[in-house]
C-alpha cells in the first residue's frame, strides 16, 4: 500500500514501516541463499540489509528527537535556512 505522510512525523513513521518490512523480507532471503551455498547473492542481500538497518537507526533517532523536542523545535533545529545571494 502507498503510505504518504502529511507531516514530517508521519513521513518518518511511514518510511520506518517500509524499512522494517524490507528488513523482514531480506533477512530470511539472505539466510536461505547462504544455506544453499549462494554466497554471492547472500553477500549482496546482507549489504542491502546493513544499509536498510542504518536507515532504520536514522529514522528511529529522528523520531526520538522529535518526541523529546517536539515537532516544531525539531524542525527549527534541523531545517537549514537557504543561503542568500548578494
Amino acid at each position: 500500500p502507498l503510505r504518504i505522510g502529511q507531516t514530517l512525523r508521519e513521513q518518518f513513521e511511514s518510511d520506518l514501516a517500509i524499512e522494517l518490512e524490507v528488513v523482514e523480507r531480506l533477512r530470511p532471503g539472505a539466510a536461505m541463499c547462504r544455506n544453499k551455498g549462494d554466497i554471492t547473492t547472500a553477500n549482496l542481500l546482507e549489504g542491502i540489509l546493513a544499509d536498510e538497518e542504518h536507515h532504520i537507526d536514522y529514522l528511529e533517532t529522528q523520531l526520538e528527537l522529535m518526541d523529546r523536542l517536539g515537532e516544531q523545535l525539531y524542525l527549527s533545529k534541523t531545517v537549514a535556512t537557504p543561503p542568500t545571494n548578494g
